[in-house]
Parts: structure tokens; sequence; C-alpha cells
């Protein structure tokens, strides 16, 4: 797969960082079935890519249209796969809760798809993690639903009024 993988790299004009193999014969198919989430006959090969060492500055709280509140890693610039990195996404709080997440950690991150950063490992853990407790829009107190951070405001805070009106004029502009 590595010789197969590198042949499709070298005819390609854009980057890759893996690839999917299929059964092709459709007894076969059938037989191996599918799940909620994927085809069981189809198998992603993904690359280990370059990783890079940085440390948190802080951690950004973001309030979206339904109100999920949102951390992003401020984190000291660093080079990877071509590109520096400032900011990492840490996707939920339950994440940035487990792992003991915020300034001064020291933490793996990796370009998910040659793209996202996001965390590949936590080197040195926080003291204590950076969980926000209100609002960073409307100052709202935040509840902790599932694995999220959650603003009740609604229409009273401004950021999901602006993310809820983006979101619907995006929908408008792909119709």
């Amino acid at each position: 797969l590595d010789q197969l993988s590198s042949l499709l790299k070298a005819d390609t004009d854009y980057p890759l960082d893996g690839l999917v193999v299929s059964v092709d014969n459709l007894a076969l198919r059938t037989a191996l079935g599918k799940t909620n989430h994927h085809y069981s006959w189809q198998l992603a090969i993904k690359e280990k890519l370059g990783t890079a060492k940085t440390t948190i500055k802080e951690i950004v709280w973001q309030t979206g249209r339904t109100g999920k509140v949102t951390p992003v890693l401020i984190v000291e610039p660093t080079t990877l796969s071509g590109a520096t990195i400032q900011r990492v996404t840490a996707h939920n709080a339950q994440i940035v809760k487990q792992r003991k997440l915020g300034a001064g950690a020291e933490i793996l991150i990796i370009r998910s798809g040659e793209v996202i950063p996001k965390i590949e490992s936590v080197i040195t853990p926080a003291e204590t993690p950076d969980l926000a407790t209100h609002c960073p829009s409307c100052g709202e107190l935040l509840t902790l639903e599932e694995k999220f951070l959650v603003c009740h405001a609604g229409m009273g805070c401004p950021a999901q009024v602006e993310n809820a009106l983006r979101h619907f004029f995006n929908l408008l502009g792909t119709a």
C-alpha cells in the first residue's frame, strides 16, 4: 500500500494524505454491509503526517448559532506542513477538561487532512483546564450539556443572532 500511495502522489497535482481502498465485488460488498457511519467494504488508509510541538497561550471561546460555545486554542506560532499555525481546534469543553488544556500546556499538533490543525497529544497538561463559565458574547451563565458548554440566551445573544443570520444567508446562496 505504501508503494501504491507513492505512485498516486506522483500522479496527482494536489497533495494527498492517504487513500480509500474499496471492494469491487458486489456480492462481497453486500455481505460486508455498512454501519450508520460508513461502508464496511471501504477502508481509509491515512498517512501519518508531520507533527509539531507548541504551547497554548490562551483559549478563546466562540459562541455558535445553536448556542454551543466551542474552544479554539491560541498557540505559540509554529510551522507545520508549510503553514504557520497559531490556532488549533479543541472541539468541545469535554476535551479541554479531560486533556487539561489551558495556558502553558504543551501539545503536539497535526494538520488533519493537511488542513485543520488539531491536537495529536498533550505533552504537559495545564495545572487547571481553562473552561469558560459565561458566554463570551452576551455574558450569560453557561451550562454543560453532554460535552458542550451552552449559552441559552438565544436571540438575546449577539453571536447566536449573527451566526444564525450567516447560516440562513449561506443556505440561500446554495439553494
